[in-house]
C-alpha cells in the first residue's frame, strides 16, 4: 500500500459476533470491540456508519474508489459504498493507519415487499419482520415510494425475533429471473443440507468444489428451503 493515494475513508461500528442484547445508541445498533482498543485482528465486521471523518469509537479504513467489492449482487466498485451496509473486510496497518485489502458486503434478504408500514418503518419481507433504525444520513422520507410487491435488499443484523435493518435499498439487481436471495452465517452443513441465519435449513445445491464452513458468511439465490424455524 506504500505509495497508493487512497480517496475516501470510512468509519465503522465493529461488532464482536452477533447482536447480543441489541445495544443501540442512537437508534443505531452499535457493538463492542473484541479487543479494546484495537481491531481484533485482520478481520472487522461491522456498518458503515460515515465517510472521511473520524469518530468517536469509530474504525477509519481507507480505501479505493474503484476497489473491487464483492457482493451478493455481483462485484462492485468502492465508489458504490453506502452508509447503512454491513461489510467484511480484511485489513493490512500501516504506520496509524488501516487499509482495506479486501471488501465484501453482507445483505440479509433480497425480495418482495409482502408488508410496509412507513409510519412504524417496518417492513415484511420473505415472512421475515423487518425494522427499519432511523439514520442521521438517510435523506428525509427516503422510503416514500416503496409499496408491496417492490423488490429491495436489506443491509444489518438478525435479533432474535426480526431483522434490525441498517439500509434498505431499491433497484439493485435487474435480473428479473432472482426472486429471493438469503444471507447469514453458516450454522451447520451436512450432506444434503446447510443451514444458517434467521433459522433457515436449504436443500443444498451448491458446487462441491466450493468449500463452506460454519460461520462462513454466504448468500443463496432463489434457495430451496427445506424448513424455518
Amino acid at each position: 500500500f506504500i505509495g497508493c493515494s487512497f480517496s475516501k475513508s470510512l468509519n465503522m461500528s465493529n461488532i464482536d459476533g452477533g447482536i447480543g442484547g441489541t445495544g443501540i445508541d442512537n437508534l443505531e445498533i452499535v457493538f463492542e470491540s473484541e479487543k479494546e482498543g484495537g481491531i481484533g485482528g485482520t478481520g472487522i465486521i461491522g456498518t458503515i456508519t460515515d465517510f472521511g471523518s473520524i469518530i468517536i469509537n469509530g474504525i477509519r479504513i481507507n480505501y479505493l474508489d474503484n476497489q473491487n467489492i464483492k457482493t451478493a449482487f455481483g462485484i462492485k466498485k468502492g465508489s458504490d459504498l453506502k452508509i447503512g451496509q454491513v461489510v467484511n473486510l480484511t485489513v493490512k496497518k500501516s504506520g496509524n493507519e488501516i487499509f482495506a485489502e479486501n471488501i465484501s458486503t453482507q445483505t440479509l434478504l433480497y425480495g418482495k415487499i409482502q408488508y410496509i408500514n412507513l409510519l412504524e418503518k417496518e417492513l415484511i419481507i420473505n415472512d421475515e419482520k423487518i425494522k427499519i433504525l432511523e439514520n442521521k444520513t438517510y435523506k428525509k422520507n427516503y422510503l416514500q415510494g416503496l409499496k408491496i410487491g417492490d423488490k429491495v435488499s436489506v443491509s444489518g443484523f438478525r435479533g432474535n425475533d426480526k431483522i434490525y435493518s441498517s439500509l434498505i435499498e431499491s433497484n439493485v439487481l435487474t435480473n428479473k429471473n432472482v426472486d429471493i436471495i438469503i444471507g447469514g452465517y453458516v450454522t451447520s452443513e451436512t450432506e444434503e443440507n446447510i443451514s444458517f441465519g434467521g433459522g433457515y435449513k436449504f436443500i443444498k445445491s451448491i458446487d462441491k468444489s466450493n468449500k463452506i464452513s460454519e460461520n462462513d458468511f454466504i448468500h443463496a439465490t432463489n434457495p430451496n428451503i427445506k424448513d424455518r424455524k
